[in-house]
């Protein structure tokens, strides 16, 4: 197989067992991806990126064996939406917590409060991502990974964090 070239703002799509389809967008590429998965399921290929990139659902840190071996299909690519949260994540480093961007830079120490509220940096297999929007839809047993709600990734930014859409 020959290796996919992921780009910022490539969509991806994620089947589901109805017949319809979810939406991925490809915020960091990379070794690891950072993504975030639209709420809506359609029936006949992506709709124009206005409405399919309204409603963001889970955003995270995955892999891109799914796209590698053609689950989730390349179909295109839009514009990345403003206001997705690229989160704060705490680090252990010796005997300190530390407060990092998105990317793994140390910004700087914690306080007890925010190494109490921050999680560390983790990546999850895109097969999660898929169950969690399908469990979404009632089409999986399965419940949604709250970790990857937008809204609950948002809580992550505590010290300035970077906002897509708002030219940092």
């Amino acid at each position: 197989m020959t290796k996919k070239k992921l780009a910022i703002g490539s969509l991806f799509e994620i089947p589901a067992p109805d017949g319809r389809s979810g939406y991925g967008q490809i915020l960091v590429p990379g070794k690891l991806l950072y993504v975030v998965i639209f709420e809506r399921l359609y029936r006949g290929g992506p709709p124009p990126c206005n409405e399919l990139t309204r409603a963001a659902l889970l955003i995270g840190w995955t892999m891109d064996a799914l796209i590698y071996h053609g689950r989730w299909k390349i179909v295109g690519t839009c514009p990345i939406p403003s206001g997705l949260p690229f989160p704060n994540y705490k680090l252990n480093i010796g005997s300190d917590i530390v407060i990092t961007d998105y990317t793994g830079k140390v910004l700087r120490v914690a306080r007890d409060d925010e190494a109490n509220s921050l999680n560390f940096r983790s990546v999850v297999s895109p097969i999660v991502f898929q169950d969690s929007l399908l469990a979404h839809h009632g089409m999986s047993n399965l419940q949604m990974l709250d970790k990857l709600s937008v809204e609950q990734v948002r809580r992550q930014c505590i010290v300035p964090c970077r906002i897509s859409g708002d030219g940092k």
